[in-house]
């Protein structure tokens, strides 16, 4: 099942990235358009791919056999976790850099630079290299996403026997909403100001605004960001490994 998976995000990678790739010959590289590909996929690809990872659940005698299989509750969650978290992102992070590599040399020897940027001398937008994937700090918050993400669609496949995709997707919609909207909300009966709340996972700033017009900024203190970029994340993620395995124990019994 994973090999299909790669295989289609693998001609799916190919096509979006050729087509900005080939439409950019006398532009700029698209660098952001690159970044954006490539979260979409590790995001949209890894949570369907946990979504289904248990989908034989679905199937009452598919699901006794398993059951029967003289392994753990816990073995048998271990499984999932290093397939969906590990393996997957392994090969999809392998697969995404050799298409990266591709285009990025397809662009560099197709692109037609303008004369006028010729002239200027400045012609770093109008080459292509590879994404750095390990370096930049922005990396490892989109992998704790994709952790968090792909987590809570493989507690959906444990969770739920049919449709366990739209199903757990659709919840996490609703969450991400109404956290942001409790965030605001939140913040705006703290505040007695019109302030625009600002952070990634959780609020770590806002801007005070008068008639429109910004007039201050509050932050909190930098020894915070660890705690909100990382330990908050890192936990919930371990909360929902956690309600995982024991609903996969209920599985089993």
């Amino acid at each position: 099942m994973l090999l299909l998976y790669l295989v289609g995000i693998s001609g799916l990678l190919f096509l979006s990235y050729g087509i900005v790739v080939v439409s950019s010959f006398h532009s700029s590289f698209p660098s952001g358009i690159r970044l954006m590909i490539y979260v979409i996929g590790l995001l949209l690809g890894g949570s369907a791919y946990a979504a289904s990872f248990y989908k034989l659940f679905g199937n009452t005698a598919r699901s006794i056999q398993f059951i029967n299989l003289p392994a753990s509750a816990f073995e048998k969650f271990l499984l999932g976790f290093i397939f969906t978290q590990i393996v997957y992102l392994l090969c999809y992070v392998t697969l995404f850099s050799q298409i990266d590599q591709f285009m990025c040399y397809l662009y560099n020897t197709r692109v037609s630079i303008p004369e006028w940027i010729k002239a200027s001398g400045d012609i770093s937008d109008f080459k292509a290299t590879p994404l750095n994937l390990t370096g930049d700090p922005e990396q490892y918050q989109f992998l704790i996403l994709f952790a968090i993400i792909s987590c809570a669609m493989y507690l959906g496949s444990v969770s739920f026997n049919k449709n366990a995709f739209i199903k757990t997707l659709t919840l996490l919609i609703i969450y991400f909403f109404l956290m942001m909207f409790l965030n605001s909300t939140m913040l705006k009966w703290m505040v007695d100001e019109e302030i625009m709340p600002h952070g990634k996972f959780v609020n770590d700033s806002f801007r005070i605004d008068q008639n429109m017009t910004p007039v201050g900024v509050v932050v909190l203190p930098d020894n915070w960001s660890s705690l909100l970029n990382y330990y908050i994340p890192v936990g919930i993620l371990l909360l929902c490994w956690m309600a995982t395995y024991y609903k996969f124990k209920e599985k089993q019994v």
